[in-house]
């Protein structure tokens, strides 16, 4: 069943070049049409976290790590660390000022000035920052986000366990 699903997925979102076999679901068109993801501002950096080799495309085993992470039977500690990778943007294992401050200009769209998001910033750092090198570390981060939290921002349904299509892309109509 799950290799029908993400040939269903892999239809629905694909990317790449079939002649060279480099085929994948595309992590910009899942994060940006999927129903799931699409409300998220941060859907694609999301999806990115399970795209291990960069390319801009999941693989079977990275999609699969996708559903496995995400769904409604994923585990805490999964989602954690998948809410630690998005907001390590740099990806240095800290989750460090600009970090945050990247992030929330992606979530307020723009709405908040770059002098307030260096504010908000400096201050979850300080707050949050138990060891004091200027950064969050995992275990400092998860106290950032509360269990509620990253439960309920990084639970997506990416395909029905049932074998049922996945979530389809809306269509231009013509009339």
């Amino acid at each position: 069943a799950i290799q029908k699903a993400y040939l269903e997925t892999l239809r629905e979102y694909a990317a790449g070049d079939y002649a060279n076999a480099t085929v994948g679901v595309s992590v910009r068109a899942l994060s940006r049409w999927h129903p799931g993801l699409n409300e998220n501002p941060l859907a694609r950096r999301v999806v990115a976290t399970f795209d291990v080799d960069g390319d801009g495309k999941l693989d079977a085993d990275e999609w699969l790590a996708a559903c496995i992470t995400l769904g409604p039977r994923g585990t805490a500690e999964n989602k954690a660390m998948c809410a630690f990778q998005t907001y390590d943007r740099d990806h240095d294992g800290v989750v460090g000022v600009q970090d945050l401050v990247q992030t929330l200009e992606e979530t307020t769209h723009g709405a908040v000035s770059l002098t307030r998001r260096l504010r908000m910033a400096e201050g979850l750092v300080r707050r949050f920052d138990a060891n004091g090198d200027g950064g969050l570390e995992m275990n400092e981060f998860l106290h950032l986000l509360n269990a509620e939290d990253y439960l309920g921002r990084f639970t997506v349904e990416m395909y029905a366990f049932d074998g049922a299509s996945p979530p389809r892309k809306p269509r231009k109509t013509y009339l």
